[in-house]
């Protein structure tokens, strides 16, 4: 489990909890104290999150010889799936895909402004299933930066939504430390002196803060317009068993990223904005729902992952 724990999920919230009922079953349950109610009220990131926890279970399952079968469990429940685990011979590819999930990173910066190979679409969209992709300078791409700007914008001046922030961002040390979960300096990617003064200076109460709110939104408008394109993934609507599925596949195309030396940045706020989500689908000419908005590009470098974990025995019940 600790392989499925490296799963990226929004806020880095971690919202899995894991109910071991025998040597071969497993329950996943949705862990409620960890819900984002400001951007995310109808817990379906959190489920695109429980997902991506699932693909990457199975994934380490079959390359360490423990296959799954995972069944959805739909309802106003927390469980969330089931887990029936198998017995095979390890997978040809093991250590690949162990190594995939260790190294797996979301980047927010040094994305080259150049075109994405054809190959490497057809890569990235055969990882993703049902997905669009839309090169840097299309009519498409254009509407995605646009409208990811302004959502960031809507964002920053919501207190709701910059307070739930505020409660996921690990400034100290310390704190990283007895959490394991959340943002911190290092995933933000601020680094040097920059990152030495956020740890001794900076608390939630700065986050709130005008000055730190154009700050996010002028970063925000410099990733939106960098990178290679946008990758958008669609589903077939919102039942648990269409965003796990959505999930999945969203984790799958991370793991197949570090190799084609593209990095991903999913940039979310478009959908949780109302004003932003409005006839979406309409205007890129979707006829399915639209899950997950990654801008993807190659980048100048591949650093090794940072994020933090919280260990098994905090969330198995």
């Amino acid at each position: 489990m600790g392989y499925a724990a490296l799963a990226s999920s929004a806020h880095n919230s971690q919202p899995w909890r894991v109910r071991r009922e025998s040597a071969d079953r497993l329950v996943l349950l949705r862990d409620v104290t960890r819900r984002l109610p400001a951007v995310d009220p109808a817990d379906r990131e959190l489920m695109l999150s429980l997902g991506a926890f699932l693909e990457n279970l199975a994934q380490a399952g079959t390359a360490l010889g423990l296959p799954c079968d995972i069944v959805p469990v739909e309802g106003e429940t927390d469980e969330v799936a089931t887990i029936h685990l198998g017995a095979a011979a390890p997978g040809p590819t093991a250590r690949r895909t162990l190594d995939a999930i260790s190294r797996r990173r979301i980047l927010r910066s040094g994305y080259r402004d150049e075109a994405i190979a054809s190959d490497h679409v057809a890569a990235m969209l055969a990882s993703a299933g049902e997905a669009r992709f839309y090169a840097r300078g299309s009519r498409e791409w254009s509407l995605l930066r646009d409208g990811t700007i302004a959502a960031n914008r809507l964002q920053a001046a919501r207190d709701d939504a910059q307070r739930e922030l505020a409660s996921w961002i690990r400034w100290r040390d310390d704190e990283v430390r007895t959490k394991r979960d959340g943002l911190t300096p290092e995933s933000l990617e601020i680094g040097g002196v920059a990152g030495w003064w956020v740890r001794r200076r900076y608390t939630s109460a700065s986050v709130m803060s005008p000055a730190f709110r154009k700050r996010g939104v002028e970063t925000a408008e410099r990733q939106a317009s960098a990178g290679g394109g946008w990758l958008v993934l669609t589903g077939s609507g919102s039942t648990r068993a269409s965003l796990l599925d959505a999930g999945r596949r969203y984790e799958r195309l991370l793991l197949s990223l570090r190799g084609l030396g593209i990095a991903a940045h999913p940039m979310t706020q478009i959908l949780e904005e109302a004003e932003t989500r409005r006839g979406l689908e309409a205007s890129l000419g979707v006829s399915e729902t639209i899950q997950f908005l990654l801008r993807v590009g190659y980048v100048e470098r591949y650093p090794e992952p940072v994020s933090v974990r919280r260990p098994i025995d905090w969330f198995l019940v």
